[in-house]
C-alpha cells in the first residue's frame, strides 16, 4: 500500500509509509564503544538517537547492532571508518525494512492490540518485537509510533491495520 490509512469507527489513526533513501544495519563486537562511536550512537539495546528534525537517526536494536536510517555523511563516515579500524560490519539493508509511522490519537490503542505497547517501551526509546505477528522494531515518535516491518510483510502489516480500521483492504 501506498496510500496513508485514515481510520474509521473509533480508532483514531493514520498509517503513513516513511519516504527513505537508504537503510543500514551497523555490527560491531567490540566493547566498549571507540569515543567517537559512544558519541554518534546510542550507547545501550532500546536506546535512540534522533537527529534535529526528530527523526531516529540511531536505534540500538540488539547488543552490538544497530538500524540505520537515512544516515547522514558524517555518521555514515564514522561507521565506515569503524567498520575499517574495529572489524565490525556495515550493510546497506534499504530494501530489507519498511518504515511506517502511526500516529494519532488512536495509535496506541490499534497496536496495544497485538502488543503492551507501555510495556515495551517503558524504559526504552525503541524495541525489536514481534507486531502482530510480523518482525518489526517499534519506536516512539511525536504523535505516535514509527514501526520499521521486515519488507516482505509491510503489505500485509498495512492491511491488517487497515482491517483495524474498521475499513476493507479492497476499499
Amino acid at each position: 500500500m501506498t496510500d496513508p490509512i485514515e481510520a474509521h469507527g473509533g480508532h483514531d489513526f493514520v498509517v503513513q509509509p516513511r519516504a527513505l533513501e537508504r537503510v543500514f544495519d551497523f555490527q560491531i563486537f567490540a566493547a566498549p564503544l571507540a569515543r567517537a562511536l559512544a558519541d554518534a550512537l546510542p550507547t545501550r539495546p532500546g536506546q535512540a538517537i534522533r537527529n534535529n528534525a526528530g527523526e531516529p537517526r540511531a536505534m540500538h536494536v540488539a547488543p552490538g547492532l544497530w538500524l540505520v536510517p537515512d544516515p547522514e555523511p558524517d555518521l555514515l563516515a564514522l561507521l565506515q571508518s569503524a567498520v575499517a579500524e574495529a572489524g565490525g560490519m556495515l550493510t546497506d539493508v534499504s530494501g530489507k525494512w519498511r518504515g511506517l509511522d502511526v500516529t494519532g490519537p488512536g495509535a496506541t490503542s490499534v497496536l496495544r492490540a497485538a502488543v503492551a505497547v507501555e510495556s515495551v517501551l517503558a524504559d526504552r526509546d525503541c524495541g525489536a518485537l514481534i507486531l502482530l505477528d510480523y518482525p518489526c522494531i517499534l519506536i516512539r515518535q511525536a504523535g505516535g509510533f514509527s514501526v520499521w516491518v521486515v519488507s516482505t510483510y509491510a503489505d500485509a502489516f498495512e492491511e491488517l491495520l487497515a482491517g483495524n480500521s474498521g475499513r476493507n483492504s479492497g476499499s
